[in-house]
């Protein structure tokens, strides 16, 4: 795997809410987006014991030890493929962690800022298909410092834009470079049912 270790860093995350970080359950679709200290997630998931298989495009750190990267650049076969292997983990009791706010394929648009914004479908297409929850989770800066948050479970991507509007609209400094220039410039995935090239 690419990347640097994040394990440095383990001992700088925590939960806000410990009693409920603790009562997740797997199987269950961890949601989270581009804001705060996103790829400080896996150390508060390994807090938590709990084994992943993280949708990601791209492999920008180490892997965590309960972690199982699959990168889903490469087109309607990679999407497809990582979409079966989130199957085959909520299958074994596991999780899936994934980013909404990004290119991983069919979406659905939302509003978020006052500004449009595509979430990817596919965590609700795995938690419909399985018959689990998706729970939004961030991690977020607290000075130097990063605290992981739950959101209530969601049922959609509007829900999941209601969610991250709450938490930007109280931290607006928490979202990052990418999400803000996905809000100003403007969406780029594509429909529900199109693959990346509007196919």
């Amino acid at each position: 795997s690419a990347g640097r270790s994040l394990a440095p860093f383990a001992p700088l995350v925590s939960w806000r809410d410990p009693t409920a970080a603790a009562a997740l359950r797997p199987p269950l679709v961890l949601a989270t987006a581009h804001v705060g200290a996103l790829y400080l997630l896996a150390a508060g998931f390994d807090r938590l014991g709990l084994r992943r298989t993280v949708l990601r495009w791209s492999p920008l750190h180490e892997p965590a030890p309960g972690e199982e990267p699959v990168v889903t650049t490469g087109g309607l076969v990679a999407r497809t493929e990582a979409l079966r292997r989130g199957l085959e983990a909520l299958r074994r009791g596991d999780c899936v962690a994934t980013a909404l706010d990004g290119e991983h394929g069919a979406g659905e648009r939302v509003e978020l800022l006052g500004h449009p914004l595509d979430l990817g479908v596919g965590a609700f297409a795995l938690a419909r298909l399985s018959g689990v929850r998706v729970v939004p989770v961030a991690a977020l800066w607290r000075g130097s410092r990063v605290v992981c948050e739950l959101g209530a479970p969601v049922g959609g991507p509007a829900e999941a834009a209601r969610w991250l509007e709450s938490l930007l609209s109280n931290e607006p400094e928490q979202i990052s470079l990418g999400l803000l220039r996905q809000l100003l410039l403007g969406p780029t995935i594509g429909a529900a049912g199109q693959d990346a090239l509007g196919r």
